[in-house]
């Protein structure tokens, strides 16, 4: 089994999975975060030349444009482990297909949890 099938695996078996109510107020947390970054990203290049230049709806779309407008400003997270910025992607991604969606927090923690071991993994010297 190839590593991302046994990240998949994990991802897939973590759905029924309750989650602690630590772990889902730092969830919640890096989604204010995550706003607070997008917000002054979202009206300079690149995020408006994206929006001007792609006009497709669709959610990969969606997540590049804003991942990229929270990257932006510089404001987002860090994971020092792996110098990553957890938030911009996995967050865009999850809000992309639907912020209103029961399992949207669920979404961003299994995206955190991946994506930070694979910074760590990878280290600092990426």
């Amino acid at each position: 089994m190839h590593v991302v099938e046994r990240f998949a695996a994990w991802a897939a078996g973590w759905r029924a999975q309750p989650i602690a109510a630590e772990v889902a107020h730092h969830g919640r947390r890096a989604v204010i975060d995550w706003h607070a970054a997008l917000l002054p990203g979202s009206v300079v290049p690149p995020a408006t030349l994206l929006k001007r230049a792609l006009r497709a709806e669709d959610p990969r779309t969606v997540a590049l444009i804003n991942g990229s407008a929270a990257h932006t400003a510089e404001l987002d997270d860090i994971f020092r482990d792996g110098i990553y910025h957890p938030g911009a992607p996995t967050i865009a991604a999850a809000h992309a297909l639907g912020f209103e969606r029961p399992n949207f927090l669920r979404a961003v923690i299994v995206g955190y949890e991946i994506s930070t071991r694979i910074g760590a993994t990878m280290g600092r010297a990426h």
